[in-house]
């Protein structure tokens, strides 16, 4: 009935349960914990049943939960196929969104050209977005050579062209035009870059591609005429053409030789207008061929190899002297042979072609000769030839030659020396000459990088058996570098110097006496570098450590006393041009009872050192070790040097 409670006979049977459970004296819970165990059996339905409409329908939280869950999986099941779904929409779809993809550049221009011919370079530019590209411009970027085509003189590295806006599936053209100069037989790179931007945005957008070009020929040749093999010391021509292949003129084009170790030019026709190896040509017009004999000669041994490399291109607009990019080369290479008769130059018993010497000191030079042909050499002659400032004219000694010192010249023939009669098939001899440079006495330290230059000629005429004469001629040279005058003064002072000594003069025992140490370098005609001074002081001397100036470098190591001053760079001339290098820093001396009567060293020997970098020798002096004998301090007086009691 409506509003009436319905008993729970199921709460009723749960505290009769408990009852029987908890009770200690329940029989019928001791009866059953005294039964055996029985199988059971219970008839379960094989359908569910329905329950009945007034039947309440108990469900458990577990099965709540349950459901709970299959929903929430259920969700996720269907976000994630929707995440799929949106995913490939947009992959398929994609095509139509704003890209530099969609954006296509097309070059169109000859894959091959030939060198110094006009190239024409259609860009063609492709929207394949779906808004539009607005304020489009294009970047031509070009290698290394390229000239304008209206305007050869000038260099184009890059050119560009405004494109403006172009339309959904639009396509815009643009032609450049240039003249391009490469070495011949390479592939050179044209990049193209398409700057843009999209409507509603002030950003920059970029698409690039680069356009391989070969140059199949250079528009100017090289051609090199010049004999395979010569003779060591021999001058050989060299006859080189330049031809333009180039249907357009070609500007202020530069020829440049480069030659091998051993080479020495003499001469050439036209002379070059940059030292001895670059010529300006000027503009070449179409098939216009223009011709340079260059003289020279090449010293090796039997069977060297010298090559000379020739260089062709338009100058440089930063430096009309080099060239800007090469264009052509070329090189000739010589088979050195072993002339027919050779000279040879030896320096204190050391053949070679660069000596250095000591300034005012004498060196020694033997002139060898050799007769290398299958027939006798009749009245041969050598000359030599000494140039060079630095040399002191005063000292040259010729042995059995003339000298003739006012064209610095020794000359020997048969008349000086019966030697030189005549050398049969490989006879051989000697002349021998004794020079020195200047001094600095007589101011060699005025030169910058002082240096004597020697060159030798041998010539003989041939005698064959056929009556036949022939003229042959050999070269040799070498240089002589002055080493610089690098020195080192020592001295101690106690009265005078940059720093005030203190103490008892003469020196007493028990008693510190505080000496002054200056050191004073000079140098004198050639730039030193990595300059250093280091000695090491007595164990019975203090380091102090006042130096002055302060801006000099000067070291202490108490492990061993070792002073090092670290002198780095010393110009030409200091001390002679300029003033003097120097250091003064001060040591303590407490004499003992051993050295009454004596004058004990402060300061051991100093040695100096340092780079000539003229002559690249490392440089050495050494200066006596300084003591209490102070006799360079002008108000020195005797006795004041030795220890007393």
């Amino acid at each position: 009935m409506a509003g009436q409670q319905v008993p729970d006979h199921n709460s009723d049977k749960v505290e009769r349960l408990k009852r029987v459970l908890y009770s200690p004296h329940s029989a019928d819970a001791t009866n059953r914990r005294k039964l055996p165990l029985q199988e059971k059996g219970y008839a379960v339905a094989g359908d569910w049943e329905h329950p009945k409409e007034d039947e309440e329908v108990y469900l458990a939280p577990t099965r709540r939960r349950g459901t709970f869950f299959v929903v929430l999986l259920s969700a996720a099941i269907v976000f994630f196929i929707a995440s799929v779904a949106f995913a490939t929409y947009m992959y398929f779809r994609g095509g139509n969104t704003v890209s530099a993809d969609n954006v296509d550049i097309a070059v169109g221009a000859p894959v091959q050209i030939g060198g110094g011919d006009p190239l024409s370079l259609d860009v063609t530019v492709t929207n394949n977005n779906p808004v539009q590209l607005v304020l489009a411009d294009v970047v031509v970027e070009y290698p290394d050579g390229t000239k304008q085509a209206d305007d050869l003189t000038k260099d184009l590295q890059r050119d560009d062209a405004l494109l403006g806006t172009i339309d959904p599936a639009a396509a815009v053209k643009h032609t450049f035009k240039s003249v391009l100069f490469g070495p011949e037989n390479s592939t050179e790179s044209i990049d193209v870059t398409v700057d843009y931007r999209v409507p509603g945005s002030n950003a920059v957008f970029q698409k690039e591609k680069s356009f391989p070009i070969f140059l199949s020929s250079a528009p100017v040749s090289i051609q090199v005429d010049a004999p395979a093999q010569v003779s060591s010391g021999q001058e050989a021509d060299m006859t080189v053409t330049v031809t333009s292949n180039s249907t357009s003129p070609v500007s202020d084009f530069l020829l440049h030789a480069d030659y091998p170790f051993g080479y020495t030019f003499s001469s050439a026709n036209p002379t070059p207008d940059y030292d001895n190896d670059t010529w300006d040509l000027g503009t070449l017009a179409p098939q216009q061929q223009k011709t340079i004999v260059i003289k020279g000669s090449l010293t090796g041994q039997d069977g060297d190899q010298r090559v000379v490399r020739f260089s062709g291109g338009s100058a440089s607009s930063n430096d009309p002297k080099n060239i800007g990019t090469v264009v052509i080369s070329n090189s000739q290479t010589f088979a050195v042979e072993k002339p027919f008769i050779g000279a040879t130059l030896v320096f204190d018993g050391t053949a070679t072609s660069n000596y250095v010497a000591q300034s005012g000191k004498p060196v020694r030079l033997d002139v060898t000769y050799v007769n290398n042909a299958s027939s006798t050499i009749v009245n041969p002659e050598i000359d030599l030839y000494l140039k060079g400032a630095a040399l002191d004219k005063t000292t040259v000694i010729a042995d059995r030659g003339f000298y003739d010192s006012g064209a610095n010249e020794i000359r020997w023939t048969s008349q000086t020396d019966s030697d030189l009669a005549s050398l049969a098939p490989g006879a051989s001899g000697s002349v021998s000459v004794s020079f020195a440079s200047l001094g600095l006495s007589q101011n060699i330290a005025s030169f910058q990088n002082p240096e004597i230059d020697l060159s030798v000629t041998l010539n003989g005429t041939e005698s064959t058996q056929d009556n036949a004469q022939q003229t042959l001629q050999s070269t040799a040279a070498a240089s002589v570098k002055i080493a610089s005058d690098f020195n080192l003064a020592a001295q101690s002072l106690y009265f005078s110097g940059a720093l005030a000594g203190s103490g008892p003069i003469p020196p007493k025992v028990g008693n510190p006496t505080i000496y002054t140490i200056t050191w004073t370098v000079t140098n004198g005609s050639n730039d030193v570098s990595n300059a250093q001074v280091s000695a090491t002081l007595p164990s019975y001397v203090t380091w102090v450590g006042t130096t002055y100036p302060s801006s000099e470098n000067v070291a202490f190591d108490p492990v061993g006393g070792q002073v090092t001053w670290n002198l780095g760079s010393v110009p030409a001339g200091t001390g002679y041009a300029s003033a003097n290098r120097s250091v003064s820093f001060q040591v303590s001396f407490t004499p003992s009872v051993s050295q009454v009567n004596t004058a004990p060293v402060l300061v051991n020997a100093a040695t100096l050192q340092g780079l000539d970098n003229f002559t690249s020798t490392a440089l050495t002096d050494t200066a006596q070790s300084v003591s209490t004998r102070i006799f360079t301090d002008p108000s020195f007086q005797n006795g004041q040097d030795t220890v007393t009691q």
